[in-house]
């Protein structure tokens, strides 16, 4: 069910007393609980919801480190990958031992913020609704080419696809690939422009 679980198996309050309890219902202040699927909280409460600093631990081994506002991830938070999983409709980072640090709201990434993803590309811009939307550049650890520029849902619209030898396409993107008018400028003082295709034949 994830961290938007709301009913704890077992709720210990951690001030003043530490006393344990079946329900955090009407609670605030530092509490921890643990869910029947496995998953931990610990962190402030708010009249019975995670609200405040938290580190919620997933069973998987997942874990955030950030601010909750009603029982949502919102704020300034660290979150890092334990598990092979692939990129899904939020750009969840594939493989193992990826992380995002940067913002969420309403439980997405939302904002300014860092991905390092499980194969070492790492994208530093913004985000919103949990995928990547602004301006950003997205670095390669295999080859290390760049792209720098306007991202629109995930993907780059336009900007600049740097080459590690300094060339470089200028222009509009498709699906992550040059796509429409663009130009080429390579390093050894030429130019080519022109209208591609995004690599349809």
């Amino acid at each position: 069910m994830g961290d938007d679980e709301a009913i704890p198996f077992n709720f210990e309050r951690l001030d003043p007393a530490g006393e344990a309890s079946n329900s955090n219902e009407g609670f605030t202040g530092k509490g921890r609980a643990s869910y029947p699927n496995g998953d931990v909280y610990e962190g402030q409460y708010h009249d019975g919801k995670r609200h405040g600093e938290g580190t919620y631990t997933f069973k998987n081994g997942d874990k955030y480190v950030g601010e909750y506002n009603n029982n949502q991830r919102t704020g300034l938070a660290r979150f890092t990958y334990a598990m092979p999983q692939s990129e899904d409709a939020e750009g969840t980072p594939a493989g193992n031992r990826g992380f995002y640090h940067g913002y969420f709201e309403a439980g997405k990434r939302h904002g300014e913020g860092t991905m390092k993803y499980a194969n070492g590309d790492i994208y530093s811009g913004m985000w919103k609704n949990g995928k990547k939307h602004g301006r950003g550049t997205y670095v390669y650890k295999q080859t290390k080419f760049q792209l720098v520029g306007e991202w629109d849902q995930g993907e780059i619209k336009k900007g600049r696809w740097v080459w590690t030898n300094g060339d470089q396409y200028i222009g509009s993107f498709q699906n992550n690939v040059p796509a429409g008018q663009g130009l080429w400028r390579f390093n050894k003082g030429y130019e080519v422009e022109g209208t591609y295709n995004g690599g349809d034949d």
